[in-house]
């Protein structure tokens, strides 16, 4: 058994094309999706530069005093505000130092140069003031007596907005929730069932039909069971060892906080690598169909259970749990993903364990009908 162990790991590492896509695509992928979310996600947004130009107000300076007071208290954090003339904000606007310019005065008016995100802040800040403003105006009139209340109010959301209160999305295991790691779960779990395309090579080389490798394994004296179990324990070890690599990657050159539980994130990837190397063992051991058919039948099945877990969109897998719960619960990505969602948002042992019980099931499944399919076969010669 250690020979055929041995032969079986210098055939396999040595094979390029499979080992990019167990190993080196899903980095790929990795970087790409990094590049994608990590801006977009980062916990701190730079401050919005904008220009102040006061105008003498007709009606008092009420307006004038309010308005400036939230810009204060937005200063150093949301804006960095610049108080400056007209001319010398209008050249600033031009010249891009700032993002847009408030008229303070008997109106209030802004002027922006571009469409982007740090105008339209500011057109959402103003929008938010005159909302506010309406309002106050609104109940001065028909119910002063709740003006103070109203008043008492606003001053303690202004507060908490001034001393960061913002709203903050934050998991039930006390860890802060980023919605795109989502994405990166999908992407671990579609790179353990990549690790298909090295189970598949197990039968190639395996059936007498397609390979003369397997023309030698035919005729030799080991039985089938053997040889299917020393190759699977080979494919598993390296391909284990691929997503450990990808989880380097993430964590130590991408900066993924994926969970502080690193025993418990290493037994998802066993296992998970382990349903992916019998998924592709299973696939090349049915049928008499060659090896491009076999491929393309992997590469179909590995991409709509990943589409399933999440991998391209977030709402795709909400959609199918909604309409079709029972497949989450055998697709083995999404078993995957979900185990790192339990083990890293929740905390919740009993799910994640749950999980890695199915995926073991699953494989162990997949096995047996290999063996199987494998046991029935004759050949008339070779």
């Amino acid at each position: 058994m250690i020979h055929l162990m041995k032969y079986r790991l210098l055939q396999m590492t040595r094979n390029k094309v499979l080992m990019f896509w167990s190993l080196v695509f899903p980095i790929i992928l990795a970087t790409f999706f990094n590049i994608a979310f990590g801006s977009v996600n980062s916990d701190q947004m730079g401050r919005i530069p904008v220009a102040v130009v006061e105008k003498t107000s007709q009606s008092g300076d009420t307006q004038l005093s309010y308005f400036t007071e939230m810009l204060n208290q937005l200063d150093g954090d949301t804006l960095e505000v610049n108080y400056m003339t007209e001319k010398q904000a209008k050249k600033a606007l031009r010249e891009e130092e700032v993002d847009g310019i408030y008229y303070v005065g008997n109106e209030l008016s802004l002027m922006v140069a571009k469409n982007d995100i740090g105008p339209s802040i500011l057109e959402s800040l103003l929008a938010s003031y005159e909302q506010q403003s309406a309002m106050v105006e609104d109940i001065a009139l028909h119910h002063p007596e709740q003006l103070k209340q109203v008043l008492s109010g606003l001053a303690e959301e202004s507060d908490t907005e001034e001393g960061g209160g913002y709203t903050k999305e934050v998991s039930l295991g006390a860890t802060t929730l980023d919605t795109d790691m989502n994405f990166f779960f999908a992407l671990i779990a579609m790179a353990c069932l990549y690790g298909g395309f090295l189970g598949l090579d197990n039968p190639l080389t395996t059936q007498a039909n397609l390979s003369a490798v397997g023309a030698r394994k035919s005729l030799g004296a080991k039985p089938k069971l053997l040889i299917i179990i020393s190759d699977m324990l080979v494919v598993e070890a390296v391909h284990f060892i691929n997503v450990c690599v990808l989880l380097f990657y993430l964590h130590f050159v991408l900066g993924k906080d994926l969970s502080p539980h690193i025993g418990r994130v290493l037994l998802i990837c066993l296992f998970g690598s382990l349903i992916g190397v019998c998924l592709g063992i299973m696939i090349g051991s049915l049928g008499k169909m060659g090896e491009g058919g076999k491929i393309g039948t992997f590469l179909t099945i590995s991409m709509v259970c990943s589409a399933f877990a999440g991998l391209f969109a977030d709402s795709i897998k909400t959609s199918i749990e909604s309409v079709l719960p029972w497949i989450a619960k055998v697709n083995p990505a999404a078993l995957i993903a979900d185990s790192f969602y339990y083990l890293t948002v929740y905390d919740d042992k009993n799910r994640y364990m749950l999980n890695i019980l199915i995926l073991a099931g699953i494989s162990v499944v997949f096995l047996i009908i290999s063996f199987l399919s494998v046991r029935r076969e004759r050949y008339e010669s070779i």
